[in-house]
């Protein structure tokens, strides 16, 4: 609620998407791996029947449709498409990777195809340890989607993206070996900014870290310690103005 006003939530879409689950009812989750496993359990690619095309199977842990609420793109209508399965474990991370299902590519395009823009967020865990993500990207640009990529950037993979957002976790003991891209996004930890600009970005963004009651994005925010953080990326940002403050807007609008 904003202003006394509520917010609707994003539109339902018009057909129930489809997951494709081996041996395994549709709905039921087809990984039991527990939530942050180091590794995507990326299955091996085919042809798809009738099109001499390389599919593939993907581990997704959602698709939803929201406004991108971080970054550059903020306020941005979008469709997510999150992949389960990262090689870290980052403890303020909000993400649940126990919900996994399998999908093909076809499918998530079938699937989304239900939503009314076409401006797609590849995000995770991390989307690059799925090699099936690139193929995903090339039926997405054959729609006329425009796809962006949320990496940690411990690959140098980009996945054919139109834009690409690295996100490095170096307090997480993750690798940052992604150095160029269109956005550097940094959850504010007090890091020394400087050891950061030394990279080819077009944009640099900082955003708080937010607080909550329980980690891996349990319990319920801890909205003062929440507003300190807020206050002390703010100091960051106009001490060195090269870096842009980025909020979660999406949390604080109620969506998702």
């Amino acid at each position: 609620m904003v202003n006394g006003t509520s917010i609707p939530a994003a539109p339902a879409p018009a057909k129930a998407p489809k997951p494709v689950s081996a041996n395994k009812p549709a709905g039921m989750s087809s990984v039991d791996n527990p939530a942050h496993s180091t590794s995507a359990g990326e299955p091996v690619g085919s042809i798809a029947v009738g099109t001499g095309r390389p599919t593939a199977t993907l581990n997704i842990s959602e698709i939803f449709y929201s406004l991108q609420g971080e970054g550059r793109h903020a306020g941005t209508p979008a469709v997510f498409i999150r992949g389960a399965g990262c090689n870290l474990a980052c403890d303020f991370c909000d993400t649940d990777f126990s919900r996994r299902e399998k999908w093909t590519p076809e499918g998530i395009l079938d699937a989304i195809s239900a939503y009314p823009c076409r401006f797609a967020v590849l995000t995770g865990g991390e989307p690059t340890l799925q090699s099936g993500f690139r193929i995903l990207v090339e039926l997405l640009h054959a729609h006329g989607y425009y796809v962006t990529l949320e990496t940690n950037g411990s690959s140098l993979d980009t996945l054919g993206a139109d834009w690409v957002t690295v996100s490095p976790k170096l307090s997480q003991k993750g690798k940052w070996v992604l150095k160029r891209g269109d956005e550097l996004k940094l959850v504010y930890e007090s890091q020394d900014l400087s050891f950061y600009e030394d990279s080819d970005f077009a944009h640099y963004s900082l955003q708080p870290k937010e607080i909550r009651t329980a980690p891996w994005g349990g319990g319920e925010r801890d909205r003062e310690a929440t507003r300190r953080e807020w206050e002390k990326t703010a100091q960051a940002v106009l001490a060195n103005p090269r870096w842009k403050l980025s909020l979660q807007l999406h949390k604080e609008l109620g969506l998702r």
